[in-house]
């Protein structure tokens, strides 16, 4: 679940997912294996990570999720996860 792996978005985790406990990184795990597999895939995690520090910094908390609903992005998430598509194919592309 992509929430609990941004920073800032602790009051979403309506589960109480305890990640400092975990003892496997399944993303990790994944990313090595599409990479072991030459498999080109697009990460948009380090871009949102990016973008809600910068809203942090500003002191303009900004949800990327919708409310009670953890594992759907909501227009702004949409957004960023787009732009980050976005730029990728279009690097890799030209």
């Amino acid at each position: 679940m992509m929430i609990v792996q941004l920073p800032h978005h602790e009051k979403m985790n309506i589960y109480n997912y305890n990640m400092s406990c975990a003892t496997v990184d399944a993303r990790d795990i994944l990313i090595k294996e599409l990479n072991n597999l030459s498999i080109d895939f697009i990460d948009p995690l380090p871009y949102m990570k990016e973008y809600v520090e910068r809203f942090n910094n500003e002191v303009n908390h900004e949800d990327l999720f919708f409310k009670l609903d953890y594992a759907h992005l909501n227009e702004l998430g949409n957004r960023i996860m787009g732009e980050e598509l976005y730029r990728t194919l279009y690097y890799n592309l030209r």
